[in-house]
């Protein structure tokens, strides 16, 4: 928590855990200009698009859209 105390702190680079608690504890510093979410392994996408976009929302910023699209792609060779 040590973190929402650096007042200038202008990029944090952190997992996804760590960054779900500064959220939950509205501990992100808001002298961010940039933030990156550290993913080691196989992660599904969705939940850490879900964690950027509500770093995003902070700075009323453009959220991360994506779509899903359904087909058949015929047999496989």
């Amino acid at each position: 928590m040590e973190i929402a105390e650096l007042t200038g702190l202008e990029f944090l680079d952190l997992g996804p855990q760590d960054w779900r608690v500064l959220l939950d504890a509205g501990a992100v510093p808001r002298s961010l200009s940039a933030a990156s979410i550290e993913v080691h392994g196989e992660r599904h996408p969705l939940p850490i698009v879900d964690l950027a976009n509500e770093i995003l929302a902070l700075w009323d910023r453009p959220l991360i859209t994506f779509s899903v699209i359904e087909g058949d792609l015929g047999p496989s060779a």
